[in-house]
């Protein structure tokens, strides 16, 4: 019974997504005054495809009077503000000109300013890659912040927690003693 669970867990440790996003988009949010934001975004092309353009999501009502405060050399964006009377999400979209984000590459300098009417600070959102031919959607993620704040020194990761519980039940149980068979 231990030694099924226990190689129950140690399989989940090595298991890799079935998937992945074709992109990874990190921001960096900047208050400018009051209610007023701006808000840096890289994008990294991943799972083996470039990226010819990309759609960022401004929800209803946290958000309003979006501008395009900067874009790469050779990207077109445009940006277009939440529309509370429909109730329509707003959104940032850029555009490659020339060639696009090739895998593995990433790309910063996509920088939106916007009025954040939400509570606290704007945080995690949604975006789409997209087919500029077709206007499908490639792929879906979310963003995430660009800094990540490890943990402090000394303090082992939820994981080994889990591995040194794993490894304390299966160190005191007690190994029980066969009965013979009788023939």
């Amino acid at each position: 019974m231990y030694k099924k669970i226990l190689r129950i867990l140690l399989a989940g440790l090595f298991v890799t997504p079935l998937y992945s996003n074709a992109a990874v988009i990190t921001y960096t949010n900047t208050q400018l005054a009051g209610d007023r934001w701006r808000t840096e975004y890289t994008v990294k092309a991943d799972a083996g495809e470039s990226i010819e353009e990309f759609t960022l999501f401004f929800a209803v009502p946290d958000y309003a009077n979006l501008s395009v405060h900067a874009s790469p050399l050779d990207w077109s964006s445009i940006a277009v503000s939440p529309d509370p009377a429909l109730p329509a999400d707003g959104f940032f979209d850029a555009l490659a000109l020339s060639s696009p984000l090739a895998n593995g590459a990433s790309l910063s300098g996509f920088v939106v300013e916007y009025d954040f009417l939400g509570a606290g600070k704007p945080g995690v959102q949604s975006f789409d890659i997209v087919d500029p031919l077709s206007f499908a959607t490639i792929s879906s993620g979310r963003t995430a912040p660009a800094v990540v704040t490890p943990p402090p020194t000394g303090v082992p990761a939820p994981g080994t927690l889990a591995l040194l519980a794993i490894g304390a039940i299966l160190l005191t149980r007690t190994r029980a003693v066969p009965t013979p068979r009788l023939a």
